[in-house]
């Protein structure tokens, strides 16, 4: 019985394997950063920086305690 079960399962690993190296099943992440998506212009890349100044501002000074 063992000695059928393991040319088939040598068979199916071959196939899966053969069925994995397809191109075409890659898609994007959208949640993985995309430099050439992100900085496509100057004015993005002034817009990011710009956002994580105010980020950083907002958080050091904009609350009621004195964090220096």
């Amino acid at each position: 019985m063992i000695r059928k079960l393991i040319p088939f399962a040598a068979l199916v690993s071959v196939m899966a394997a053969g069925a994995c190296s397809d191109n075409s099943l890659a898609i994007q992440n959208p949640n993985s950063g995309d430099t050439k998506r992100v900085l496509g212009s100057p004015a993005d890349a002034e817009n990011l920086l710009g956002s994580y100044f105010k980020r950083w501002v907002v958080g050091m000074y904009g609350s009621t305690g004195d964090f220096q």
